[in-house]
């Protein structure tokens, strides 16, 4: 698949070219260190409660979605001016903290470089943390999750395709229609979440790698501690026991799926991913667990 974005400056030389920046210098921006963006379905609310659990560490319940609302993110603009008492109702008063790491959790950030582009203006020395999964696993729980959307009459149905095979159609057409580079694809596009290389190269033009901490689900579920302890030391405080306990808790709580993916879909899935997996595996200097392999059966 092709990248749908590029950008003419990119890393330190893009931040080295930025102005200052008045508007941001006239309202009193949040410290947040560090900021969970993706990938959707991939254990993102199990890291979340689990930071929560640490005595050191603040995060908002829920997901913000303040950059990649439009309407919200639009709203506490005046004439080209922040709105001050707008930006600390709608964003700001949420990661007010005395606690010594302060971070957010919004699944859809990663998806969108206008996004990726509005929280690196405002957070430009945020940590990114990236949580990817098999894509094809991935893929079967975000379409459960749909369905559970549609049938409790949170998502249209018209926006629902009849079949997972449909839904790939669907979803696979706007991709196409995407690879203009003002394209934006649609955040509802099952496909997309689950190009994690394309994601991560769109990351790296905003956020220096090393400030990029990508962890697989799969880690999480079989080896808490270690993962945990990484990411602690990433974000630049201690371990604590507690957390491994709450991540396993959020996990034991995750919705089941009541439709899974038939062989012919994960045949499909594999043949769209592979080049993805491999991009990634190389961008990251390791094997992913088994995702060609093992989340290619039932």
């Amino acid at each position: 698949m092709p990248l749908f974005w590029k950008s003419r400056k990119t890393g330190a030389a893009a931040r080295a070219s930025t102005p200052p920046d008045t508007a941001l210098n006239a309202v009193d921006v949040p410290r947040v260190d560090f900021q969970i963006v993706g990938a959707m379905k991939c254990g993102t609310t199990a890291l979340r409660r689990a930071l929560g659990a640490h005595p050191g560490v603040h995060v908002p319940q829920g997901e913000q979605h303040f950059f990649g609302n439009h309407r919200r993110y639009l709203s506490v603009w005046r004439g080209g001016v922040l709105d001050a008492a707008a930006f600390e109702k709608t964003y700001a008063a949420q990661f007010r903290s005395d606690r010594p790491l302060v971070g957010g959790k919004t699944p859809n950030y990663v998806i969108s470089t206008l996004t990726l582009e509005r929280m690196q203006r405002f957070h430009p020395d945020a940590r990114i943390v990236l949580m990817v999964r098999c894509p094809i696993a991935r893929a079967q729980s975000h379409w459960n999750h749909v369905l559970r959307q549609r049938d409790k009459g949170q998502r249209p149905a018209f926006l629902v395709a009849d079949s997972f095979e449909a839904q790939v159609d669907r979803d696979l057409d706007d991709l196409a229609r995407a690879r203009d580079p003002a394209a934006e694809i649609r955040g509802t596009n099952l496909i997309w979440r689950g190009m994690y290389a394309t994601q991560l190269i769109h990351l790296r033009h905003f956020f220096p790698a090393e400030h990029i901490f990508v962890g697989a689900l799969e880690d999480l579920k079989t080896a808490p501690e270690p993962f945990l302890r990484g990411l602690c030391a990433f974000l630049g405080t201690d371990y604590v026991p507690a957390m491994a306990e709450v991540a396993a808790e959020g996990e034991r709580r995750a919705p089941r799926h009541t439709q899974r993916l038939t062989a012919a879909d994960r045949s499909r899935l594999r043949e769209i991913y592979a080049d993805q997996v491999r991009d990634l595996e190389r961008m990251l200097g390791r094997t992913m667990p088994g995702w060609l392999a093992a989340c290619a059966s039932p």
